[in-house]
């Protein structure tokens, strides 16, 4: 199922909207790291423009000359990641379809990325997506 539209500008920035996965809209970026190992990841970030909130990982990957990639994407509405790719639009260059399939989401081992937070950082980070999550879907502590 499409759960969401991205594009990359001129300057590399891969930036959307997510939508469809209960979460209700809110748009999306993608913020390019390395990790200790020299590999690329990005960390996805939710509501750049305001609480800039950090509620996933994505991993690139080629496939027949094009890259798309693979999301792990922390929500509140599950006891696991919820599992997502991007994939190039077929039609429009520079276009990305946000995919999300509810059948194949589960428990598995989750790769994680190398950071540089401490626990406490990890705690806080952890409290502001739960708080993103429930702005989301109007729930209340």
């Amino acid at each position: 199922m499409k759960a969401g539209t991205f594009s990359r500008s001129k300057g590399g920035l891969i930036a959307g909207k997510v939508h469809a996965i209960g979460l209700g809209f809110f748009d999306a970026l993608f913020e390019e790291r390395t990790s200790k190992e020299g590999a690329t990841y990005y960390k996805f970030i939710a509501d750049p423009e305001g609480t800039h909130t950090e509620v996933g990982t994505a991993w690139p990957h080629e496939k027949d000359q094009k890259t798309y990639y693979t999301i792990n994407l922390e929500s509140i509405t599950s006891p696991h990641p919820l599992d997502l790719a991007l994939f190039p639009d077929g039609h429009n260059a520079g276009q990305y379809n946000l995919v999300f399939d509810p059948d194949r989401q589960g428990p598995k081992a989750q790769v994680k990325a190398e950071t540089e937070q401490s626990p406490t950082a990890e705690q806080k980070a952890q409290s502001q997506k739960q708080s993103f999550f429930r702005r989301r879907m109007n729930i209340t502590p």
